[in-house]
Formats: C-alpha cells, structure tokens, sequence
C-alpha cells in the first residue's frame, strides 16, 4: 500500500511538473504573441505615417503647381499685350524696310539714268 501510495505521489509529483511547463509554454507563446502584436501596432503606425508624409508632400506640390499657374495666368495677359505691341512695331519697321528699299532703287535708278544721260551728251 505504501508502495503504490509512492506511485500515486510520484506520478502526481510528474504530473504537476509537466502541467506547471505546459502552463509556462502557454505564457511564453502568449508574451511572444502579445510582442509581435505591439511590433505590428509599430509597423501599422510606422506605415500610416510615412504614407501621411507622401501625402503631404503630394498636396505641397500640388500647391506649388496652383501658385504657378496663378502666376502664370496673371502674367500671361501682359505677355499678350507686349508682344500684340511688340508685333505691331515689326510690322510697322518691316514696312519702313520695305520702303526704304524701294527709295534707294529708285534713287540708284535715277543715278544710272543720270550716268546713261551724261554718256548720251558725249
């Protein structure tokens, strides 16, 4: 009877020992999981940030390209008026061009003619 009493404890000794390393097994995988859980909380925080920074970064050069344009469609106007000005002066120092050409053909015809009548005379 002893003996079997001996067995019994024995084997229950056994029983809570592997039970107590089964419950710390469970602890430990617990603890690994709640770890991996926070380092995913860090990882989801991490990305959500740098996707805001793109973002932000997306709406300051979209900003810029607005400021640009405005700019450019404010100036934009004046440009027109100068070069309508610019353009209309070509024209007008074009014609002053063409005219002065014609005067001084005409005035070098008048010269041969000149020249043909004073061989005439001789």
């Amino acid at each position: 009877l002893l003996k079997k009493r001996e067995e019994y404890m024995e084997r229950a000794a056994k029983f809570s020992e592997v039970k107590n390393k089964r419950i710390n097994e469970k602890n430990m995988e617990k603890s690994k999981q709640k770890m991996l859980e926070e380092d995913n909380i860090w990882a989801d925080l991490e990305n959500a940030i740098k996707e805001n920074e793109m973002a932000l970064k997306d709406l300051e050069d979209y900003a810029l390209f607005i400021d640009v344009n405005e700019n450019e469609e404010k100036i934009k106007p004046k440009l027109e008026e100068e070069l309508k000005i610019d353009t209309q002066e070509n024209c007008k120092e074009g014609r002053k061009d063409a005219e002065e050409e014609k005067l001084s053909e005409t005035e070098q015809r008048i010269k041969e003619l000149e020249l043909s009548i004073t061989s005439l005379d001789y």
